[in-house]
């Protein structure tokens, strides 16, 4: 197979289509906390508010609505480690590190806890032939890059 730098293996190059999101802040039950290695935690959201939820690329952004350090509602931006319409929940990935309010909130999390989020506002998908990927990130991009290798198209060999 050859193919014409920067362009997909079908030789065309692929494309970024920004596709726009309903906003709006969602009310979500904690079903399940997974402590995946001592740097990272695994949290799995539920609720009815999951309705109409879009996640349409792998490195998209919510806001997670969480305590901070002063006891004052702060917000983060996390991305969806995983969306399951069908099963209604949603899985967020976060970085266990001393300091912050996210890893706060996660180390603490019991099932039956609810997180407020908001989002994503919209979504860059890459529509069109890759011929091959780089990903590349540190441990808060782990969600993204996952998400991006399970979702990759079957390809022959």
């Amino acid at each position: 197979m050859k193919t014409t730098q920067g362009l997909g293996y079908e030789g065309r190059a692929p494309e970024i289509q920004r596709v726009r999101h309903d906003l709006r802040q969602r009310s979500l039950r904690v079903v399940a906390v997974e402590r995946l290695t001592p740097h990272m935690i695994r949290i799995t959201l539920t609720g009815e508010d999951l309705d109409g939820f879009v996640s349409a690329s792998p490195d998209d952004h919510i806001k997670i609505f969480i305590p901070g350090l002063d006891g004052v509602m702060t917000r983060r931006d996390y991305t969806p480690r995983r969306y399951d319409a069908e099963k209604g929940i949603l899985v967020l990935d976060f970085v266990n590190h001393d300091g912050g309010p996210a890893a706060i909130w996660a180390r603490a999390a019991q099932v039956g806890d609810t997180l407020e989020i908001g989002g994503p506002k919209g979504s860059q998908v890459i529509a069109g032939p890759v011929d091959r990927w780089l990903l590349i990130g540190d441990e808060t991009a782990l969600p993204a890059i996952g998400r991006r290798v399970e979702e990759l198209p079957a390809r022959p060999v």
